[in-house]
């Protein structure tokens, strides 16, 4: 447990501490995902991959293929199939730039989109195109098996987003979000029922028994406790906003996973800073002041592991006299 989190300490540690990491994602992780393509295309074809050929852009070390930092993906979609709209009328061919794992990211990739990787052999390539009638290719994602299977992510989505009544699309998310096998379904899901918005009052009792299922990964589970936390920030619910922190408080108070309790516990300093009035040293809403409650509780429970103890400390000094 502890290595788990030396690890999560060494990737967002040093320059750019964790809250700050979490702090410039938030908007992209909790806001766009999948479902923000596929609700911009105007068609989306899939299918497998013929006339493949790899082009090295970049080497690490020259006259060596192996060490590739950067290459291009060209081919041609055979036999496709639409998922959306009408397929253009004609040989779809494309090219994909794809990059080394140890280089930064590309700015121009979104972060779901890390989730299916590089095009492999065996895989299906996902074409979304952009205009009318099918102007331009958007992205060319590749789609695997398990969480890679990006097609069924894509079938699923279509007809929920196709539903023009609000009501029965808040409905529909819901029943999906309890019944996907797709983490990246969840995302979406939560995504989109934060963004129309669903009642707290409603999403909650989904929400309790995943979080709180040992079975269920740590992402994921650190996923919801973070869009939660980023929807009350965001003042979503409204009148329903204290229940939403109240939830926060609980699963961050009864959490006995330590990678867990450090995720959640970087996510509620985010939401502390958000709540902070510093011309009056206070917090100057109910999200902060409970907050900062429920972490003084979990404290005076025992010991903390180091990690965990480095941001309480980090948070006592942020916030003299309150905590």
């Amino acid at each position: 447990m502890q290595s788990s989190i030396r690890v999560l300490t060494t990737i967002f540690g040093g320059s750019m501490p964790m809250a700050n990491a979490i702090a410039q994602q938030a908007d992209e992780i909790f806001r766009t995902g999948p479902e923000t393509l596929i609700a911009q295309s105007s068609c989306i074809v899939a299918g497998s991959v013929s006339n493949n050929q790899k082009e090295i852009v970049l080497l690490a070390q020259p006259e060596s293929e192996n060490d590739a930092l950067k290459w291009v993906i060209k081919g041609q979609l055979e036999n496709p199939r639409v998922l959306k709209g009408r397929a253009p009328a004609r040989i779809i061919k494309f090219s994909r730039s794809e990059q080394s794992m140890f280089l930064p990211r590309d700015p121009l990739a979104a972060e779901w989109e890390l989730t299916y990787g590089d095009l492999k052999p065996k895989d299906i390539a996902i074409i979304f195109f952009g205009g009318a009638p099918s102007e331009s290719i958007l992205k060319i994602i590749p789609s695997g098996y398990g969480e890679r299977d990006l097609v069924t992510l894509v079938n699923e989505i279509i007809p929920i987003q196709a539903n023009n009544n609000s009501v029965q699309r808040k409905q529909l998310w819901l029943a999906y979000l309890k019944h996907t096998q797709l983490d990246e379904g969840r995302r979406v899901a939560l995504r989109a029922l934060i963004q129309l918005p669903v009642e707290w009052v409603n999403l909650e009792p989904v929400l309790s028994p995943m979080i709180t299922n040992p079975q269920a990964g740590t992402t994921i589970r650190s996923f919801i406790f973070g869009i939660v936390t980023f929807a009350v920030t965001e003042n979503i619910w409204g009148v329903s906003n204290p229940q939403a922190v109240d939830f926060l408080c609980q699963q961050f108070s009864t959490e006995k996973n330590a990678t867990l309790t450090l995720s959640y516990l970087l996510h509620i300093k985010q939401a502390l800073s958000y709540s902070y009035d510093e011309t009056t040293n206070s917090m100057s809403n109910y999200t902060g002041q409970r907050m900062l409650d429920c972490l003084k509780r979990r404290e005076s429970l025992g010991p903390l592991e180091p990690p965990i103890q480095e941001q309480y400390q980090q948070i006592h000094a942020s916030y003299p006299g309150l905590f």
